[in-house]
C-alpha cells in the first residue's frame, strides 16, 4: 500500500476542515431560518389575534375604610395579570366590588369638618365558615381575617389637582382644608393590583 504523501495528507485535512466548516455553516443557517420563522410567525400572530388572555380565578380580599373612625364607603378594583407566555399569553381577571356601611352606598361621603383627620384601612381575606378554606368576600357565610402590613400608596386629588401622592399615610390634615376629595389607594403583590377609591366633602 503507498503511504501518502506530505502534500496529499495536508491537502485530506484541509478537505475535512473544509467540510466541517462547511457543515456548522449549514447548521447554523438552518438555526438563523427556524428563529426567522418562528418570530416572523409570533409577529404576524401579535399583529392579527394579539395577546390571549386566560380568566384565571383568584380569591378578592374585603377592605374598609374609616376618616376620624368612621366608616365610609368604597369601590375597590383588583386585579390579576399574570405572563404565562410573554407577548402570547397571559393570565388575567378583574373583580370590581363596593364595600360601605348602612345599606345604601354613596357617591360622596360627609365628613364632620374636625382639626385633624386621620385615615385607616383594613384588609380582610375570607374564610368560608362551612369547610374553613380561602374565598371570596361576597359570601354571607364567611369569617373575615385582617391581613396586616400591606403596604399601600396613597394620592389625593382635589379638583383634579394633586395635593398628595406616596406612601400611605394615616395623619391626612396637612392635605385636607375643606370641599371635595378623592382619595385613591393603591397597592401591587404577587401579580394582582389593587384600587381603591373613595370620595369625601368637608363642609
Amino acid at each position: 500500500m503507498q503511504k501518502a504523501t506530505k502534500k496529499e495528507q495536508h491537502e485530506a485535512l484541509k478537505a475535512l476542515k473544509d467540510s466541517n466548516r462547511s457543515f456548522k455553516q449549514a447548521k447554523i443557517k438552518r438555526y438563523l431560518l427556524s428563529l426567522f420563522v418562528i418570530i416572523c410567525a409570533i409577529t404576524l400572530f401579535k399583529v392579527v389575534i394579539g395577546t390571549i388572555s386566560i380568566k384565571a380565578l383568584f380569591y378578592h380580599n374585603g377592605f374598609s375604610l374609616q376618616i376620624n373612625d368612621n366608616p365610609i364607603g368604597i369601590t375597590t378594583k383588583q386585579e390579576l395579570s399574570r405572563d404565562f407566555i410573554p407577548f402570547l399569553i397571559r393570565y388575567h381577571n378583574v373583580y370590581e366590588n363596593k364595600f360601605f356601611p348602612g345599606t345604601n352606598f354613596k357617591d360622596v361621603y360627609e365628613i364632620e369638618k374636625k382639626n385633624t383627620y386621620i385615615l385607616k384601612i383594613e384588609t380582610y381575606e375570607c374564610i368560608y365558615e362551612g369547610d374553613g378554606n380561602k374565598t371570596n368576600c361576597e359570601n354571607d357565610k364567611t369569617r373575615q381575617i385582617e391581613i396586616l402590613n400591606v403596604k399601600y400608596d396613597l394620592k389625593i386629588t382635589k379638583d383634579n389637582e394633586i395635593i398628595y401622592d406616596g406612601i400611605f399615610i394615616e395623619d391626612i390634615t396637612p392635605y385636607i382644608k375643606e370641599g371635595k376629595y378623592n382619595l385613591i389607594i393603591s397597592n401591587k403583590s404577587n401579580y394582582i393590583t389593587t384600587t381603591i377609591k373613595a370620595s369625601i366633602i368637608i363642609n
